[in-house]
Order: structure tokens, then C-alpha cells, then sequence
């Protein structure tokens, strides 16, 4: 991955020729998923906290839906096991 630069007054070249290893081309691509984390070339991680928080989403919308008659103690302790990831804990 190439990494923009946040001053352009150095900047030699914008494009590049393309790479090669062996008879394989290398891709240029705008973002990157590494060791499970969103890796982007304006180096913020934006992209990954999105993603994360529609997990999130996605997760407890999937408890209201199929726990919806349950007590509000049970779904409480389905959310913090199911939902709360260390990750998200983070968030």
C-alpha cells in the first residue's frame, strides 16, 4: 500500500509503474483489511470504527428481534456477552 503524504510540497510522483513479483501484479488499493483492522491510505481508521459500530449494530438488533419477550435482565446480560467486545468496549 502506498501511504499519501500530508504535505504534497515533496511530493515526486503521484502515480506509479506498475509492480510486479515474479508474473504476478501487485495492485494499488485505497484500503487494506490486516490482522482483521481496516488499514486506509489516508492513515486514519475511520473505516474500521464504522465497520465496528455496524457490527454493533447489527448485533443488538439481532437480540431485539429474536429476545424481544424476554426480561429486561436477560437481555441486558445477552447484550454485554454478546455484543460488548473488548473491541467495542473501546469504541
Amino acid at each position: 500500500m502506498v501511504f499519501n503524504q500530508k504535505s504534497t510540497a515533496r511530493l515526486v510522483r503521484d502515480v506509479f509503474p506498475p509492480l510486479k513479483i515474479g508474473l504476478c501484479d501487485i495492485q494499488f488499493v485505497l484500503n487494506f483489511k490486516y490482522l482483521g483492522h481496516m488499514i486506509n491510505n489516508r492513515m486514519t481508521d475511520d473505516d474500521d470504527i464504522n465497520h465496528e459500530v455496524r457490527n454493533l449494530f447489527v448485533r443488538t438488533n439481532i437480540l431485539l428481534r429474536h429476545y424481544s419477550k424476554c426480561s429486561y435482565a436477560v437481555k441486558l446480560l445477552l447484550f454485554k456477552s454478546y455484543c460488548m467486545r473488548m473491541y467495542d468496549t473501546a469504541l
